[in-house]
């Protein structure tokens, strides 16, 4: 089960790298983030130069704002 979820979010990265506004804008967290749900979790990242940066994976039922503060 682990293995498969590693592979959904590689799958979701791919995507996103090659259509990084493809998720939703989140200024309600910071300027720039965006986030794309994949299973029970929410990607969030930004884009830059050189392709996306991830910022952090919480769970769906986590508060964003909370977990991002807490690994910037």
């Amino acid at each position: 089960q682990a293995d498969r979820y590693i592979a959904e979010l590689d799958s979701c990265f791919e995507t996103l790298s090659s259509n990084p506004k493809l998720g939703r804008e989140r200024h309600d967290i910071k300027t720039g983030y965006r986030s794309f749900p994949v299973g029970a979790h929410v990607v969030f990242y930004r884009i830059t130069n050189s392709g996306i940066e991830i910022i952090g994976i919480p769970h769906q039922r986590e508060d964003p704002i909370n977990h991002i503060d807490q690994i910037s």
